[in-house]
């Protein structure tokens, strides 16, 4: 392959010659490690280059945004995002905490209390609660009470709750079916800029609204919001991607097996669109760090061993 060719394929002039794998075209070995050197300076100097004029999330194939949509989606297709969420809430939740009156686990107060986490699940919901919120910005914790009004969206009547039946229910939302319809004004309010109405979505698609006093809000990795926090899929998201296509590109590999295809073969073959679309595959790949069993699983496919067969550099 020529440096003529190279310069097309990867928008340089054919950077650095690097000693080749044994059982590696040495046009392949020499542009994976051209690509693989500007990937890594990517990764140092942020996502975009050249006075802002390369995107290299447009480059490698990521998304700018992401939404609720997006980390529900990927919490429901993707083992690891799931293990992600999850994780956190299963070991906070799998010792509930003890609850004492006055260092006495034997008083009416407990005994109470205890008859309550039994019919209610409240470990349970709490659990449930703390995946949900995980996947998005937030999620609430619904509570129903028998307080004497119908209108959920009217504040809770406390004078009229007295004993623990007069909780009815706990269900919890995640951020894909919740909408904050409404936010404290009053600058003169402790609760200023906080939720005061959010609609829930019920069975049906009915959006019902509900007042503040009736949920619980709860926000994971907050920064500068009192109301959103960070989905705990946002930081991984990038290495969630890697990671499919790290597993599935043996198959996506067109000439891998077939010992007459040429290097430039396989390259124009595998990346038509040039650097995007290769610079993506090698950049995945090698991105995956967290599950070094599928990256082999690629490179072995390549007939490399690993990505250090490949050459340190010129």
């Amino acid at each position: 392959m020529t440096n003529s060719v190279i310069a097309d394929l990867f928008g340089g002039n054919g950077g650095p010659r690097v000693p080749a794998a044994s059982n590696l075209p040495t046009e392949l070995s020499l542009a994976l490690n051209t690509a693989l050197d500007r990937m890594l300076m990517a990764r140092a100097f942020g996502q975009k280059a050249y006075s802002g004029d390369r995107d290299y999330n447009q480059v490698l194939g990521y998304p700018d945004t992401l939404d609720i949509n997006d980390f529900v989606d990927r919490y429901k297709r993707q083992d690891i995002a799931a293990r992600v969420v999850d994780l956190p809430p299963q070991d906070t939740w799998k010792k509930p905490p003890p609850v004492t009156e006055d260092g006495d686990d034997g008083t009416e107060f407990v005994r109470t209390w205890e008859a309550l986490v039994d019919k209610m699940r409240v470990f349970s919901t709490l659990t449930r609660l703390d995946r949900v919120s995980g996947i998005g910005r937030y999620g609430v914790l619904y509570m129903g009470y028998r307080d004497g009004e119908e209108d959920a969206s009217q504040p809770v009547n406390t004078a009229s709750l007295s004993r623990p039946e007069d909780l009815i229910f706990l269900r919890p939302f995640s951020e894909q079916n919740v909408t904050i319809d409404a936010y404290e004004t009053d600058k003169g309010s402790e609760r200023f800029g906080l939720p005061t109405i959010y609609k829930l979505g019920v069975d049906g698609g009915l959006k019902l609204p509900v007042h503040y006093t009736r949920i619980l809000h709860v926000a994971d990795n907050r920064l500068d919001s009192d109301i959103y926090g960070t989905p705990r899929l946002e930081l991984v998201y990038n290495r969630l991607d890697d990671l499919l296509v790290a597993i599935g590109a043996p198959a996506e590999m067109p000439g891998v097996d077939d010992e007459t295809v040429s290097g430039e073969e396989w390259l124009r073959n595998a990346c038509p669109d040039g650097v995007g679309d290769f610079a993506t595959l090698v950049r995945r790949i090698e991105n995956v760090s967290a599950a070094p069993a599928a990256r082999e699983h690629v490179f072995n496919g390549l007939g490399v061993p690993s990505i250090r067969d490949l050459g340190d550099g010129p």
